[in-house]
């Protein structure tokens, strides 16, 4: 995992992984949290003190069933098309109604790229064309690329455009939260090429 975060996201990071000492510990409970069993392997965190660059955190983990056998392993398996948990719904929107404005933090943008590299002779199954969800609180794209070699390409950027939903938009809200959430639930069907 490569990240980098920039703007506003970057001073929250900065100051939850501070302390040196507990900085391991702090990143390995996000995988744990993500996925149970999962255990950090590395981390670096080089120039977090500096507030003029971004914050970036290079880490390996080790997570137990990230792709699940579909029936049979030999027939493939199916991956995640993102790390994060889809979760914004529970996350951002947790109630059914609203009597007072909702105000996130600020507006933000999250991209993402997951590379897989698939055992030799398999590949991608099924069709998974580029997937674009839009509203008046922002976009989602995800786009699934199969490349030789036996690589897959995850792209999403999620742009959350607005800070602050009035009771009376609340509703498109949530629902566009729960768009975001069944997109990325979905899971990538990968295996051996079938024989011809």
């Amino acid at each position: 995992e490569d990240l980098s975060i920039r703007g506003q996201a970057a001073a929250e990071w900065r100051e939850h992984y501070q302390t040196p000492g507990e900085r391991r510990e702090r990143y390995a409970r996000v995988w744990t949290g993500r996925s149970p069993g999962a255990r950090l392997v590395s981390l670096e965190m080089p120039g977090i003190e500096d507030r003029n660059q971004p914050v970036v955190a290079r880490a390996a983990a080790s997570v137990p069933r990230f792709g699940l056998a579909n029936g049979d392993a030999a027939r493939g398996v199916t991956v995640p098309l993102t790390v994060r948990e889809a979760d914004f719904s529970r996350t951002y929107a947790r109630l059914g109604a609203r009597r007072q404005d909702l105000v996130l933090a600020y507006p933000w943008q999250h991209d993402e790229e997951i590379v897989y590299q698939l055992p030799a002779g398999w590949g991608l199954r099924g069709a998974a064309g580029p997937r674009k969800i839009e509203s008046p609180f922002g976009t989602l794209r995800l786009d699934v690329t199969a490349e030789p070699g036996g690589v897959v390409r995850v792209r999403s950027s999620l742009d959350v455009a607005r800070y602050r939903i009035p009771p009376a938009d609340y509703p498109a809200f949530r629902a566009f939260l729960g768009d975001i959430d069944a997109a990325f639930a979905a899971r990538l069907s990968v295996g051996p090429a079938e024989a011809k």
